[in-house]
């Protein structure tokens, strides 16, 4: 992690080696499978630095709360922006769906306060009602303040949004103000944060370079396809001792189309070291350098595991028995997290 904040932009941008302890393989599989690992350590469920969105939709830096403002933690946002300009320039999405005030401090541009719908879709739909009625003070009770976490688990304490907000009930003449403050406020929680993510993003590659991307499409590059399209693979899979019509093969589509989003994670992770799926899609033709995801057929024998190559998107699978067989050494293999770094 230490290495991503300290190293040189360009060093990190020119396609340097992987290689993990103990396994044989180097090249663009441990390559993808780091970024996965990353990702994980950076964005996954025990994080403290980025959490959930409180709709669950997206993910965002955690408030200050949570992750204290301490010179460690803010560099570790700008790191964090480091590697998310990376996924970017090396068109490895991560498979997160970051806010559009985060991306949009990555770009340089002003948040507005309809950025409110990617961080709490709720909140935003209840101001927006807000502003569309008439709103009578008696009725709805809200002064200008807003309940934050407070340093005990569980406690929260209303903050005003304003000098004497306490004291000022919201009305039909100053609905606006409020509505505004309300998402300048959940906006700018952590910005402290999000300038060190956005500082270390624009390090990688400056603005200018930026300009041409509109938010969404910074969005979908970073985040990549949400979930695995089986029909797709199945379509641009080559085989290699196998055909469509072999056993083993329509076998394994009937595993895979049964299951989970997780398990499909885990086995794209298995076959390429990405747990997310290739931004083009599985078409060859529109790789970048014509990745062809391929199933070769392993003479090692059933009682032997899958295993692959993923340097080369190379799946082997020994010629199973039976169904409940190829299920059973699949799901042994992927619960493993048997990355074959196989050298072919």
């Amino acid at each position: 992690m230490t290495q991503l904040l300290t190293a040189r932009p360009r060093d990190l941008l020119n396609n340097f080696s992987v290689r993990f302890v103990g396994e044989p393989g180097s090249g663009i599989g441990p390559f993808r499978e780091l970024f996965g690992i990353i990702s994980s350590e950076l964005f996954g469920s025990r994080s403290m630095f980025f959490v959930p969105t409180p709709d669950g939709r997206h993910m965002t830096v955690a408030s200050y709360q949570r992750c204290p403002a301490k010179e460690e933690n803010i560099a570790y946002f700008e790191m964090a922006g480091r590697f998310a300009a990376m996924s970017l320039f090396y068109n490895l999405p991560l498979g997160v769906s970051l806010t559009s005030s985060l991306l949009k401090a990555a770009l340089g541009r002003p948040m507005s306060f309809h950025d409110l719908s990617t961080y709490d879709i709720s909140l935003y739909t209840g101001l927006l009602k807000l502003l569309e009625s008439k709103v009578d003070p008696e009725v709805l009770c809200q002064n200008f303040t807003v309940l934050v976490e407070g340093e005990r688990q569980g406690e929260f304490i209303e903050y005003p949004l304003k000098p004497g907000g306490k004291d000022i009930l919201v009305t039909e003449q100053n609905k606006y103000e409020y509505a505004q403050l309300v998402a300048d406020y959940r906006l700018n929680e952590s910005a402290i944060f999000v300038r060190a993510f956005a500082k270390g993003f624009q390090t990688m590659i400056p603005l200018k370079r930026l300009s041409i991307l509109s938010v969404q499409e910074l969005h979908d590059l970073i985040c990549g396809p949400v979930r695995l399209d089986v029909k797709s693979l199945q379509k641009y899979v080559r085989y290699d001792g196998y055909t469509k019509q072999t056993p083993v093969i329509q076998w394994f589509w009937k595993v895979v189309e049964s299951m989970s989003e997780k398990e499909h994670r885990q086995l794209l992770t298995f076959w390429s070291g990405s747990p997310v799926p290739p931004l083009n899609g599985f078409d060859p033709n529109n790789s970048e350098d014509g990745d062809e995801w391929a199933i070769e057929k392993d003479d090692s024998g059933p009682d032997s595991l899958p295993h692959a190559a993923t340097c080369s998107f190379i799946l082997r699978l020994p010629p199973y028995r039976s169904e409940a067989e190829l299920r059973q050494k699949l799901k042994i293999a992927l619960e493993l997290g048997a990355v074959g770094y196989t050298q072919s």
